[in-house]
C-alpha cells in the first residue's frame, strides 16, 4: 500500500498552479482550490456517492436479470461461473488472474464510460466482439461494472438495446487497491484521496458528446496501437492545461479529449502492462513530487481533441477557438484537432440530413477557424486539423505518427531543385528553381509567409512565379497560408500563382475545399507528378450536378 500523502496548511495562490510543477510541503500551501475549480465543473447530473453505495442495485430491470429461458446469458445479464449469488472476495481473485477483465477495468477508469465495441478497440482488440458481450455481462453480473441504456445516443435502429459500461463500485476497489496501490477513499474520506473516485468517473448529462468523443478516440488510439505508437492521452480534469486562475478568464479551455506525444516510458507502461502507474491516474491535487516529475519529463502535450455534434451555432465554435488560442500563452505546444459528426446526421432514421449540408458545415466551420486563428496559423504558433470523424482521424493520425511534423516525406529542398532541373523543357516552356533566388530578393511589401517551394515559370519569353505549399488532408495552416499569400498577390504585388500540393488525389478529394475563398488557387498531387513526369497540370475544385445531387468534382485549370 502506498503511504498517505499529506498537504499541509489551507492557504493556495491558484495563480501560480502549474499541473506539472510539484509543492513542497514546507511551502504551507495547499492545493484544495484546484480540488474545488474542478469539482464546480462536475455537472448537475452526475452521481453522487449516496446513490451509489448499493451497486447492486442493476440498471436493468428485475425481472430482465431473473429470466433466463432460452435468451442468452450476456443479454440478461448472467455469468456462466456465478449465476446467482457471488462472494467478493473469489471475485476479486477471479477477476485479478483474469487479464481481459483488467484491462477492460483499466480501461474504463481512464474513459469512464463506453459501449462494448468502444471497449473492444481500447481494451481486448484479440477477442471475437461477442466473446466481448459475453464478458462484459459476466462482469456485470459480478458487479464489476455497471451498464445504462442511453436514449441520447441511438443512431440507428437497434441502439436502444446497446448498453454502455462504467465501473462499479467493486470494480474500482480492483484498479484503486489492487492494481495502483492506493488507499480505499472510501474508507479514508478525511485523507488525500489517491484515485479518483465513482463521481469523479460519471460522465452527467452529456451523453451523446462524451461517446461520439470516445468513438473518435477508440478508432485513433486502435489505429496507432496497430502500428506501435502508444500516446498517453485523458480527459481535461486530469490535466489542465490553462491555469484556471488567470485574470478575466472565468471559463477556460477545456478539450475534449488531451493526447500527448509517446514517449519510451509509457510504451514501456502499455507493453508491460503496468499502466496503473501512469500519473494521470492519481488525482491533481494528491500527485507526489515523483509524479510530477514524470509528467513534467514525459508528458508533452501535442493535440486537443475538440467534436462539433453541429448543434452548437457558428458564435460558438468562435469563442471555443478564441479559448483555445488564448490557452496556446500558456501552454505554447499545443495543437488541436475539430471534427465534425456526419455519420450520425446522414444515418438519421427519421430526417436524414444530406451530404451537401454536411459540407456546407464543414466549409463554414474552417471558416471560422481560419478567421479566428489565422496569424497563429500562418506563423507556425499551433497546427489545427479539421474534417469529420474519417478524415479528421487519418489527420491525426499522420500528425501523431510523425510527431507533428506533417510536412515529413515530401520532397524538399535539393531533392526538390533536382526534380524540377530534371524535369523535360521544350522551346515555348520551361521549369526552374526558383526557392533560394526568392528568399534573397527584397519584396514590398514583404510576403506575408514564406513559401514551402517556389518554381519559376517561362512561356512564350513571359515569367511567372508559382507559390507551392504542400498540404496533407485536414491541415488547416496550410490553406491559411495559401489563402494570405493570394491575397497578397491579388493587391497587385506580383504576377504569380499559388499552388496546393497535396501527395495523392484521396487526400486532396476527401480535404474540406473553401470553393467561396479558394476560386483563385490551383491544385495537384504529387503521386500525378511522379506518375506523368509532367508539372503543371493544375485542377480546381467545383460543384457540378451528377445525378440530381451536387458533387465536388475537380476541372482543369489553365496552365
Amino acid at each position: 500500500m502506498t503511504e498517505v500523502r499529506h498537504f499541509v496548511g489551507d492557504e493556495f495562490d491558484l495563480g501560480d498552479y502549474d499541473p506539472t510543477e510539484s509543492f513542497s510541503p514546507t511551502d504551507g500551501m495547499r492545493v484544495n482550490g484546484v480540488t474545488d475549480i474542478l469539482e464546480d465543473e462536475e455537472s448537475d447530473d452526475d452521481l453522487l456517492d449516496e446513490e451509489l453505495e448499493d451497486e447492486n442495485a442493476s440498471v436493468s430491470t428485475p425481472e430482465l436479470r431473473e429470466k433466463s429461458g432460452r435468451r442468452k446469458r450476456w443479454v440478461s445479464g448472467k455469468s456462466s461461473r456465478l449465476k446467482s449469488g457471488h462472494d467478493e472476495d473469489k471475485v476479486i481473485k477471479l477477476c485479478l488472474k483474469n487479464e481481459n477483465k483488467m484491462s477492460i477495468l483499466r480501461c474504463l477508469y481512464v474513459h469512464r464510460q463506453l459501449d462494448m465495441f468502444q471497449i473492444s478497440r481500447l481494451a481486448v482488440p484479440h477477442m471475437h466482439k461477442k466473446s466481448v458481450g459475453n464478458l462484459l455481462a459476466e462482469m456485470y453480473g459480478q458487479n464489476l461494472l455497471s451498464r445504462d441504456l442511453s436514449f441520447k445516443t441511438w443512431r440507428t435502429k437497434g441502439d436502444e438495446k446497446k448498453y454502455h459500461y462504467r465501473l462499479a463500485r467493486l470494480g474500482l476497489y480492483i484498479i484503486a487497491v489492487f492494481d495502483m496501490q492506493a488507499l480505499w477513499v472510501y474508507d479514508h474520506l478525511n485523507e488525500p484521496k489517491q484515485h479518483y473516485m465513482l463521481k469523479n468517473l460519471a460522465i452527467g448529462s452529456q451523453e451523446r458528446h462524451h461517446f461520439e468523443t470516445q468513438d473518435f478516440v477508440s478508432r485513433l488510439l486502435r489505429n496507432l496501437a496497430d502500428r506501435g505508437i502508444h500516446p498517453p492521452s485523458t480527459e481535461w480534469r486530469r490535466y489542465p492545461i490553462e491555469d484556471p486562475s488567470v485574470a478575466g478568464k472565468s471559463a477556460y479551455y477545456r478539450p475534449d479529449w488531451f493526447i500527448f506525444k509517446p514517449n519510451a516510458y509509457y510504451t514501456s507502461l502499455v507493453e508491460e502492462k503496468r499502466t496503473s502507474e501512469c500519473p494521470l491516474h492519481t488525482p491533481v491535487e494528491s500527485r507526489s513530487s515523483k509524479e510530477l516529475d514524470l509528467l513534467k519529463q514525459h508528458f508533452k502535450g501535442l493535440l486537443s481533441v475538440e467534436c462539433d455534434l453541429k448543434t452548437e451555432d457558428l458564435k460558438e465554435i468562435e469563442d471555443k477557438c478564441k479559448k483555445f488560442l488564448y490557452s496556446l500563452d500558456y501552454y505554447p505546444s499545443n495543437s488541436m484537432a475539430f471534427f465534425s459528426i456526419n455519420e450520425w446526421y446522414e444515418n438519421d432514421t427519421l430526417l436524414p440530413s444530406s451530404k451537401i449540408h454536411n459540407q456546407k458545415r464543414g466549409r463554414n466551420t474552417k471558416k471560422v477557424i481560419i478567421r479566428q486563428l489565422e496569424d497563429a496559423l500562418i506563423h507556425d504558433r499551433t497546427n489545427v486539423l479539421h474534417g469529420d470523424e474519417l478524415t479528421c482521424r487519418q489527420s491525426c493520425e499522420i500528425f501523431i505518427e510523425q510527431e507533428g511534423n506533417m510536412l515529413a516525406g515530401f520532397t524538399r529542398g535539393e531533392a526538390f531543385a533536382a526534380y524540377v532541373n530534371a524535369a523535360p523543357s521544350v522551346l515555348d516552356y520551361e521549369l526552374i528553381p526558383f526557392t533560394e533566388e526568392l528568399k534573397n530578393v527584397s519584396v514590398t511589401p514583404p510576403m506575408p509567409v514564406f513559401p514551402d517551394e517556389v518554381v519559376r515559370v517561362r512561356r512564350f519569353g513571359e515569367a511567372e512565379t508559382h507559390m507551392i505549399f504542400f498540404a496533407r488532408i485536414g491541415w488547416v495552416n496550410q490553406v491559411a497560408k495559401a489563402l494570405a499569400m493570394q491575397r497578397w498577390i491579388d493587391e497587385g504585388n506580383q504576377k504569380a500563382k499559388v499552388v496546393i500540393v497535396y501527395p495523392n488525389d484521396e487526400e486532396m478529394s476527401n480535404d474540406v475545399h473553401l470553393l467561396e475563398t479558394q476560386a483563385q488557387l490551383h491544385y495537384m498531387n504529387w503521386q500525378d507528378v511522379l506518375r506523368t513526369g509532367a508539372w503543371g497540370h493544375y485542377k480546381k475544385p467545383t460543384y457540378r450536378k451528377v445525378r440530381g445531387q451536387l458533387t465536388l468534382v475537380w476541372e482543369e485549370a489553365d496552365r
